[in-house]
């Protein structure tokens, strides 16, 4: 019974280590889970940014090419340059966008003329860059006014009653097309993230599901041949060099199952995909961190407790 104790004591690897290491490998999963995070809304991000950019430089030069009189008075060129800047903004920093757009209706009354410019083609997109980055309450607050700027501007010059109203419903009708475009991008960007989590949930599943089957078989059967070398030498008569040779397959199926379940704690430990895509193959698969020369040299000294001649030459710098 007693030798039995000391063959099951020294088939189980001590894990007080391997806890350690996948405390620490669960901790840094984590970790690169959220920098993977952070830089897919960074990425996100600088795309609106570009389209802002873009969108506002543009509108800049339409209105210097199609509208040249718009310069020509130091209010106009402010009105314009000011809503231009908003969409600039707007990809960025939506808030600042819609805010800045606020400031540029405001300006209108500081024009000569009170005349809207083609500049002010900039409210529609202001609207599609900020709901595009999820900030559907800011355009519930900043839409009123940006119509009822509108109106206040177009009673200065209509006609009519009748030309008021059909103008004032034109301007509704640019700025629901132009809100429904920002839903559509804001609901595809939405769809686009859900499906990356769940493409990521479904390779955390397979990985947790190899880690079962390596579980399951490998390590199974490595710890089959570490007992049955162990009981074999336990046998009366035993061969001394059989006896040897029995203890090296005992020492190395020990070792084996060691590494197996290391590595598959490993596995369990970077579940998060996020971590897994983001760190490199050597550093998620390396059983252990140990310098080039020396693992080499480990290596050897392995082959050589096997009995057998290993002659090795080292080319070049290996550390």
């Amino acid at each position: 019974m007693e030798r039995a104790a000391e063959v099951v004591e020294r088939i189980s690897p001590k894990r007080s280590h391997s806890g350690s290491a996948v405390r620490v490998a669960g901790d840094g999963a984590a970790g690169a889970a959220d920098d993977v995070a952070e830089d897919a809304q960074r990425s996100r991000d600088r795309l609106r940014a570009f389209v802002g950019l873009s969108l506002g430089a543009t509108l800049l030069v339409l209105t210097l090419f199609l509208a040249p009189r718009t310069l020509e008075s130091w209010p106009n060129a402010a009105v314009a340059v000011t809503a231009c800047v908003a969409v600039a903004l707007s990809g960025r920093y939506p808030v600042a966008g819609a805010c800045v757009e606020a400031v540029a209706f405001a300006m209108v009354w500081l024009t000569p003329d009170i005349t809207i410019s083609l500049s002010s083609m900039s409210m529609f997109l202001v609207t599609s860059m900020v709901i595009w980055s999820g900030r559907r309450a800011v355009i519930f607050v900043a839409t009123p006014w940006y119509l009822a700027s509108v109106v206040a501007v177009n009673a200065t010059s209509a006609a009519d009653q009748e030309e008021l109203v059909k103008g004032s419903l034109v301007w509704l009708a640019f700025e629901m097309i132009f809100v429904l475009i920002g839903e559509l991008l804001l609901r595809q960007r939405l769809a686009n993230v859900k499906l990356e989590e769940r493409r990521r949930a479904e390779l955390a599943a397979q990985r947790r599901a190899i880690a079962r089957e390596l579980h399951d078989t490998a390590v199974y059967s490595a710890t089959m041949v570490v007992m049955r070398a162990e009981a074999a030498k336990l046998r009366k008569g035993v061969d001394p060099q059989l006896a040897e040779d029995l203890e090296f397959i005992a020492r190395t199926g020990r070792a084996a199952t060691a590494d197996l379940r290391h590595m598959l704690e490993l596995l369990r430990a970077t579940d998060s995909l996020d971590a897994a895509f983001e760190a490199d193959v050597a550093t998620r698969f390396t059983i252990r961190d140990k310098p080039p020369a020396e693992a080499i040299d480990e290596q050897i000294g392995k082959v050589r407790a096997a009995g057998l001649k290993v002659q090795a030459a080292v080319d070049g710098d290996v550390s």
